[in-house]
């Protein structure tokens, strides 16, 4: 791994500090001991866990002499502006099919074959729809064909 990742870790590790603090701020229901700010806690903990993991795996390897960090602004453009597209065309087109757009998109832009790329992004956004639009009941956008 290179040496970013321990720059990654930390930040995820620090950020999972910071969601965790803040869940814990979030007001408590009466008589229900899941609360608001439950999930966020958990996955604050998670991401300080791995990102704590990530960073000590990286401080304890010794990097290889004259090896440099495979960095690419291409690659942090690539998912602003997935993420910046996924914004302007999900209230108009709807959920289901803008997130379609951007999982398939960055994968196919990544080098994922079609066939795969096009089976996870078709699976992840099912999953997700299913998970928020059903289970957790969040309004997601339908766009002109109420999907």
């Amino acid at each position: 791994m290179p040496r970013s990742e321990f720059w990654m870790g930390l930040c995820a590790a620090v950020a999972g500090v910071v969601i965790v603090g803040m869940s814990l701020s979030l007001p408590q229901l009466p008589h229900s001991y899941a609360g608001p700010g439950l999930f966020p806690a958990f996955v604050g903990a998670g991401l300080t866990l791995v990102g704590a993991w990530i960073s000590l795996s990286q401080w304890r390897q010794r990097p290889e002499p004259g090896a440099a960090d495979p960095f690419s602004w291409r690659g942090v453009l690539e998912v602003v502006a997935a993420v910046l597209l996924f914004v302007a065309l999900s209230p108009r087109i709807g959920f289901s099919l803008s997130a379609f757009a951007m999982v398939g998109g960055m994968l196919l832009a990544r080098g994922t074959r079609p066939v795969t790329g096009i089976a996870v992004a078709l699976a992840l956004t099912l999953a997700v729809r299913w998970m928020f639009g059903v289970l957790l009941r969040v309004p997601l956008p339908e766009g002109p064909w109420g999907w």
